[in-house]
């Protein structure tokens, strides 16, 4: 267990299973940077979500809400048109001690702050394309300023 969970905590939720979030689960599980154990996961559709349970071990939930719960960091890899309807979903779980760092593209800070006023910090994450190829590590992530 990490030295950042407790008992029943994991580290990070991925809420959304598509490309971005599978690579950088398997990347996390490659370089021993998260076990099975601190990561849980939730898709729409539970067969992705089991097949990478299958392959890196991660805990699947059929609950955004229950997974952003138990998570410490809520990584948001859905769709733009998907992105504020799953803040507001987690909205209850999202305490001053969590960190939520979204993927969703043309989704500001500011809009999920109005979403998920009771999170502690929000970042933006935009992926570098031509790195996805190669790597799962390189991303811009931009911190929230001023939007408290």
């Amino acid at each position: 267990m990490s030295k950042l969970t407790s008992a029943n905590q994991v580290v990070i939720a991925w809420l959304g299973l598509g490309r971005l979030a599978c690579a950088l689960a398997r990347y996390a599980r490659a370089e021993r940077l998260l076990t099975p154990e601190e990561m849980v996961a939730t898709h729409h559709d539970t067969s992705v979500a089991e097949r990478l349970a299958r392959e890196v071990g991660i805990r699947v939930d059929v609950s955004n809400e229950s997974a952003a719960a138990a998570a410490e960091c809520v990584v948001l890899c859905v769709r733009p048109h998907q992105a504020l309807a799953v803040s507001m979903e987690i909205s209850r779980s999202m305490t001053r001690e969590k960190l939520l760092i979204s993927f969703a593209p043309r989704i500001s800070i500011r809009e999920l702050r109005g979403q998920v006023p009771g999170c502690g910090a929000i970042y933006r994450a935009l992926p570098m394309h031509r790195a996805l190829g190669a790597s799962a590590s390189r991303f811009f992530i931009s911190p929230e300023l001023g939007t408290r």
